[in-house]
């Protein structure tokens, strides 16, 4: 394994790309044409007459009309928002009972600094009680203008790649997130997918291989670090994910935010026996917060062993293609499963303190409005017996069985091999993991946990305004 960040090379059998002529998106957590440095190529800006509109010109060839209420509304001036606590100033915002009326808002001047490339426009106030003045970041405002503004012209410029952040955008979290884009990922099959390797003390220290790492999760789905202090527990690992990923997700039934697995004889659970090889899945199939994690990060404190993983939605591509009822299918109805968070850790060491019992009815391919893939989840060991229509249950089991034979294959299956000092970490929405059999030492022991989207979201936009100067809007 590699002690550096960089790439492992890979075979042209093993990586497979599905080609697509996307549309480019943009969102207001998507700084798309941000300039190197964080600073906007804002050009031009000019006042409507009645003082309702700014046009504004950026150097990438666009022109855009905002509203002048927007702008105000907008601002994050310390006098209207208190940055410590990121809250609004009450008195400041034009709605309710403040100062600031939303009809008599009239933008009467807006100039361009040619140094910073920052806006301040000019409010009227009649009553001199609100607002004089505000001053945007031209990222800022670019990253706003294709959702909010109406274009004056068209863009003949490609998008500024500093500081955008479309690689993340189907993370945020809003009702009408997009499905990642297939052009944005790396799928993969086969022996040797090349997983990027991380040095654990670069990661720590250097802002840029931190974010290189957040990208590579959401490129390819798979990282490995390497160089991991010894530890007799999982204070490492939480430092790890703390620092670098946004820190581990709470569990509900224990103390501790991880989950430790260790051999134990004669085991009930499955997790607890490593002998017997653990079919591939993704992790919280039976969430118990709403949301499954989004990373899942495994570390070797002790022994080796080998876990097995595969590209979920690469296999479920190559299936809507082949058997694309088969695809509807899965995407449409739900399978029932049911999980009792204390029943299913019988094995542990760790002591649980709160009995749950948690049944869902989730499809195993979960789509956006388009169609696209967001996220695949699936564990056929809580999967309880299905309630499904007599007349769609034969279709969507042959569809099923598909699904599973094609990810259990030899095709799609990649083994990895996993030491002492090697942290394993992946996307749970789109990368299945399991076990290989008979590949653990005796002294295999193994603790992680999963990240949430929130917490991996916050701390990869903190990484891009440190690392590429963009100051992200909210």
């Amino acid at each position: 394994s590699s002690s550096s960040s960089s790439s492992s090379s890979s075979s042209s059998s093993a990586i497979w790309t599905v080609n697509s002529v996307a549309e480019p998106r943009v969102s207001p957590s998507s700084p798309a044409s941000a300039a190197p440095g964080g600073k906007a190529p804002l050009g031009t800006a000019r006042v409507g007459d009645d003082g309702d509109f700014v046009d504004l010109g950026f150097g990438d060839g666009s022109s855009f009309r905002f509203h002048s209420l927007w702008l105000r509304d907008a601002c994050r001036d310390p006098d209207c928002v208190v940055k410590s606590a990121g809250e609004r100033i009450l008195t400041a915002t034009p709605v309710g009972p403040s100062y600031c009326a939303p009809d008599k808002v009239k933008a009467v001047d807006a100039t361009v600094d040619p140094n910073d490339h920052t806006l301040t426009v000019k409010w009227c106030d009649p009553e001199e009680k609100s607002l004089k003045e505000s001053v945007f970041q031209g990222s800022f405002l670019r990253a706003y203008a294709d959702v909010v503004a109406q274009p004056l012209a068209k863009e003949e410029a490609t998008r500024f790649n500093s500081g955008s952040m479309e690689w993340l955008e189907p993370y945020t979290g809003f009702p009408e997130a997009k499905a990642p884009r297939k052009d944005e990922m790396r799928h993969w099959k086969g022996v040797d997918p090349g997983f990027e390797h991380f040095d654990y003390s670069q990661v720590l220290s250097e802002a840029p291989v931190n974010l290189k790492l957040a990208k590579a999760l959401m490129r390819d789905g798979v990282a490995m670090i390497d160089n991991v202090p010894d530890a007799e527990d999982a204070e490492v690992l939480r430092h790890f994910t703390y620092e670098a990923l946004g820190g581990l997700q709470k569990d509900p039934a224990r103390e501790e935010p991880n989950w430790k697995i260790q051999k134990r004889e004669n085991a009930k659970s499955i997790s607890y026996d490593h002998d017997k090889g653990l079919n591939l899945h993704t992790d919280q199939s039976i969430p118990p917060h709403g949301e499954p994690g989004l990373l899942l990060s495994m570390h070797y404190v002790e022994g080796t062993g080998a876990n097995t993983l595969v590209d979920a939605f690469a296999a479920a591509e190559e299936l809507r293609r082949t058997d694309p009822e088969g695809f509807e299918l899965l995407a449409t109805y739900g399978y029932d499963a049911e999980r009792d968070f204390i029943a299913s850790r019988v094995d542990s060491a760790q002591q649980h303190t709160k009995r749950l019992l948690v049944t869902r009815k989730n499809k195993i391919f979960q789509t956006d409005a388009d169609g696209n893939l967001k996220r695949v989840m699936y564990n056929e060991v809580f999967r309880t017996p299905l309630t499904l229509p007599y007349d769609v249950f034969p279709k969507w089991y042959k569809a099923f069985n598909k699904y599973v034979d094609m990810i259990h294959s030899d095709e799609w299956r990649v083994v990895q091999p996993m030491q002492k000092g090697q942290i394993l970490l992946m996307h749970n929405w789109r990368v299945m993991h399991g076990r290989k059999a008979r590949s653990a030492s005796p002294t295999r022991t193994v603790v992680g946990g999963t990240i949430t989207r929130e917490a991996f979201y916050s701390k990869s936009r903190e990484l891009v305004r440190e690392v590429e100067g963009v100051d992200m809007p909210h």
